[in-house]
């Protein structure tokens, strides 16, 4: 039989070779410790120093560029018949008709049809005619027209009593469409007829960023025609009235 004394020995024996875990946890942690220090100095340093000469190697670069694609770098300064050079090649590269064209635009021709004849009359036989309403209706009513679609959506309202445009559209109606449909019907009738050398485009331009379009992609106004004054403070007009291109028709008469 075993005594008191030999089962508290061995139990006491036990409990002392039981592993404990503090170390191995307090390893752990020390590691996880280690894996968290924040970044050093050194490793800012290094980043701002990189950074820096990638800056300089692109500024470097771009001021290196070949001179011949940039003006500024071509020349400085120019006489008055050199800068003239230049705004003409220019311009025979982005618009769409050259000098050899002159146009006239008659925002205000609407139910005038003897003071717009008068006017064609006076720049002579080589004169074509372009109507922005009728431009506008003839797109609306082909079903298979480019802009058909997009102006039936935004149309605000029509009213054929007006003396300019008859058409009004919403804000979703882009910048450019009124521009670009002039311009197409000008170059369809210059290709039948390359005699052409005055346009009159009536109803146009119907906004200020349809004008400032125009002379931006399709050709420099000659000048903006008034037929009579009741529309003489209008903003359009004040916008070529600022360049000096606003004139008369009676004074284009004389």
């Amino acid at each position: 039989m075993i005594s008191f004394r030999v089962l508290r020995t061995a139990t006491r024996r036990a409990r002392f070779c039981r592993p404990l875990p503090v170390n191995t946890y307090q390893k752990r942690t020390y590691a996880l410790k280690e894996t968290n220090d924040p970044p050093k100095l050194a490793y800012f340093l290094l980043v701002g120093v990189f950074g820096t000469l990638v800056f300089v190697y692109v500024a470097n670069k771009v001021n290196d560029q070949d001179a011949s694609k940039s003006l500024a770098k071509r020349k400085t300064t120019f006489t008055e018949e050199e800068w003239e050079q230049q705004m003409n090649q220019i311009k025979r590269k982005q618009l769409a008709f050259d000098d050899s064209n002159n146009f006239y635009l008659v925002p205000y021709g609407a139910h005038r049809e003897q003071k717009v004849k008068q006017l064609v009359e006076i720049l002579g036989p080589n004169t074509a005619t372009v109507d922005l309403n009728e431009l506008i209706k003839q797109q609306i009513d082909d079903p298979n027209s480019q802009y058909g679609a997009l102006l039936g959506k935004t149309l605000d309202t029509y009213d054929p009593q007006r003396n300019t445009c008859f058409y009004t559209f919403t804000y979703k109606l882009a910048t450019g469409v009124f521009t670009k449909l002039v311009r197409t019907e000008m170059q369809r009738l210059k290709a039948k007829d390359p005699q052409i050398k005055n346009f009159v485009i009536l109803n146009y331009p119907n906004s200020m960023p349809e004008a400032v379009k125009f002379e931006q992609d399709v050709a420099i106004v000659k000048n903006l025609v008034l037929l009579d004054d009741k529309e003489s403070n209008e903003n359009i007009v004040d916008y070529f009235r600022t360049v000096d291109k606003v004139v008369d028709l009676q004074k284009l008469e004389e």
